[in-house]
């Protein structure tokens, strides 16, 4: 959590709080290591967001009524161009999405703020205290509440500035 804070923070700090939607765009480009630093970057982009689809689609698919017309009682795949169907049209909707957002950069922070916020910080917490629930500190406890109650204060933070952002 103070990483995630710290990298994003030291940014506006340093850029004197005007960075580029990208922060890549925002370094000086005349620097050799500037081209690395970006391929390295579409690399990543490229090969994280199927990697963050997929266990979307897995919730998907497992739906009562989808998982009964793709796959049969022993789970075997019966309907393989619903299945795929289902996942291009997800795709689509994505891009179609970012088509329509004016920026797809407050899009991605949009979504990013209310969902991500939650999801790597607000639930891995919850969690922790309902599984050691009687078995940590109390200045244990107060420290995890304390992080719950912060994170999820930046997240809907940053889901208005987001959306302020995006409106106008």
């Amino acid at each position: 959590t103070i990483i995630y804070g710290l990298i994003p923070a030291l940014s506006l700090i340093s850029l004197r709080g005007k960075p580029a939607e990208i922060l890549f765009f925002s370094l000086p480009i005349e620097n050799v290591w500037y081209l690395l630093l970006q391929i390295l970057f579409i690399i990543s982009t490229l090969v994280s967001y199927p990697a963050n689809l997929f266990p979307a689609l897995q919730i998907i698919e497992r739906l009562e009524p989808i998982r009964k017309r793709i796959f049969n009682d022993r789970g075997m795949e019966v309907n393989i161009f619903l299945r795929y169907g289902l996942r291009t049209l997800l795709v689509l909707a994505m891009v179609s999405l970012a088509l329509v957002a004016g920026s797809f950069y407050l899009f991605l922070s949009l979504i990013g703020s209310c969902m991500y916020t939650y999801t790597g910080f607000v639930l891995p917490v919850m969690l922790y205290e309902n599984c050691f629930k009687g078995r940590k500190t109390l200045a244990k406890s107060i420290f995890n509440y304390v992080l719950l109650i912060s994170t999820a204060s930046l997240g809907i933070l940053g889901f208005f500035m987001s959306l302020h952002r995006l409106l106008s």
